[in-house]
């Protein structure tokens, strides 16, 4: 008898698993991030068949918030030690320090800028200038630890080999590299101006250069024995270094905007991984699973995933100097108004729409809820009176609705979600061509309702929003 109920067991087992792969049973699942009535029939709601497809797809979410105002004009530098954030500024050359909740005065130095962080045997180290000071800190205490010769502390970092770790100082305007093992001293004297960045990568470290003014910027590689050439770049300066994905990424700039470059170093050549439309990327930081890169002049911050670079936050600032990780979340530091804001990765279930055919008198809504800078697409398929609407829910800034044909005529509304609040009406205004919508500036979970008047099966809309 037992063994009886064991075979109808997997027998039962087996028809479940048929049905899930055919999709019967999995029919909710299909359904994560529509918006529906009442249940699967309802008008509104699109079921998966021939007519429409809907694919799931489960990204990631962007949420910027603004974390902290310095008063001071930059935040150049940005680390986690001892389990606190410190954030080295320009203006006064101060160390403020972050546990999570509040913001204070960890050290009032004597210097204008903070250029560098780095932990080395257990303290905290802080690169400064204009007199090239670098302090140390014991977790209680800061103190001078060398006084230099030179007159900006640009970078510090940490190179770590079997039996040998020691710290390195990237020093302007005379492009030394100085070394610490219990004392400070010139253990490289390049041909360079400045050494903006220091990084260990592959048991060797790399300083990322400028000048002599006007030449292209360089890389210097160190092995444990001696400096050499790594890479001669056709930028001005190398400002960021970061290791992500077993590579190491360099933020190359100039003074001219889509000038610069992200180069990839994979162990034995350098190649562009990218050229965002800045004029310089000062920093780079590996979090979460992707790279992110913080520029200036067109201050943008783009993260990049193993294979594609996109745009992730428009900043309202000049220039993004810094980026850190905390607790979990990503933090940039910027100027000239020295603020500090946070980034967190949260879950969010979202629909991306293809080859819809949506006939008349029946809608599609779609789940696009985003915060930050992050750009949606989703393209409206249509067939002559059809209409599609599209629910979001954040602080929409700006809203674009462009169809790939000038001479398709199509007429819109938004709406709060209830139908109730009208945003914008223009359902008795003929549109044509691509229309932006900007400035509705305010909290609101709402429908965008498009009616296309005469659009062949061959055309399409793209709706994207962008949120602050």
């Amino acid at each position: 008898m037992k063994r009886r109920y064991k075979v109808l067991i997997i027998v039962l087992a087996f028809i479940v698993m048929a049905f899930i792969a055919t999709g019967y049973l999995t029919n909710e699942m299909q359904w994560v991030g529509l918006r529906q009535t009442g249940n699967h029939t309802d008008e509104g709601a699109v079921m998966l068949t021939d007519t429409y497809q809907v694919v799931n797809k489960y990204p990631n979410y962007d949420v910027w918030e603004f974390n902290w105002d310095s008063s001071e004009i930059s935040i150049l530098s940005l680390i986690e030690y001892n389990g606190k954030f410190y954030a080295g500024t320009n203006t006064n050359g101060r160390i403020f320090v972050y546990d999570r909740e509040t913001w204070s005065l960890s050290f009032d130095s004597p210097e204008l800028a903070v250029y560098s962080f780095a932990e080395y045997e257990g303290n905290l180290y802080a690169g400064t200038g204009p007199n090239g000071k670098i302090y140390i800190y014991d977790g209680s205490t800061w103190s001078l630890s060398f006084d230099s010769p030179e007159s900006n502390i640009y970078s510090l970092g940490v190179l770590e080999r079997v039996l040998i770790r020691y710290l390195y100082a990237g020093t302007g305007p005379n492009g030394k590299i100085y070394k610490y093992n219990g004392t400070w001293s010139v253990d490289f004297d390049s041909s360079s101006d400045r050494i903006y960045s220091l990084k260990m990568y592959d048991e060797e470290l790399f300083a990322g250069t400028r000048g002599p003014t006007n030449t292209n910027a360089v890389i210097y590689k160190y092995d444990g024995t001696s400096w050499s050439l790594s890479f001669n770049s056709s930028q001005l300066w190398i400002r960021s270094m970061e290791v992500y994905n077993n590579k190491l990424y360099a933020g190359a700039g100039s003074i001219v905007i889509g000038g610069n470059r992200i180069y990839e170093y994979n162990g034995s050549n350098w190649t562009i991984s990218y050229s965002p439309n800045s004029a310089s990327i000062y920093s780079l930081k590996s979090y979460n699973g992707k790279l992110y890169a913080g520029g200036t002049s067109e201050p943008d911050i783009y993260e990049y995933d193993g294979e594609t670079w996109s745009l992730n936050y428009i900043v309202s600032e000049d220039t993004v100097w810094s980026l850190g990780v905390y607790n979990g979340k990503l933090y940039s530091g910027s100027g000239f108004n020295g603020l500090v804001y946070s980034y967190r990765r949260q879950p969010l279930q979202e629909v991306t729409i293809s080859d819809i055919d949506v006939k008349s008198g029946k809608s599609l809504r779609v789940n696009i809820s985003n915060y930050g800078a992050k750009i949606y697409t989703t393209n409206i398929m249509g067939n002559g009176t059809d209409q599609t609407d599209i629910t979001f829910n954040s602080i929409l800034n700006h809203l674009v609705i462009s169809p790939n044909s000038t001479s398709v005529t199509w007429r819109f509304k938004l709406t709060e979600l209830n139908y109730n609040t009208i945003i914008y009406d223009g359902t008795d205004i003929d549109q044509t061509g691509r229309m932006g919508l900007a400035g509705v500036d305010i909290a609101l979970i709402g429908q965008l309702n498009i009616t296309i008047q005469n659009a062949s099966s061959n055309d399409n809309f793209s709706v994207y929003m962008t949120y602050i």
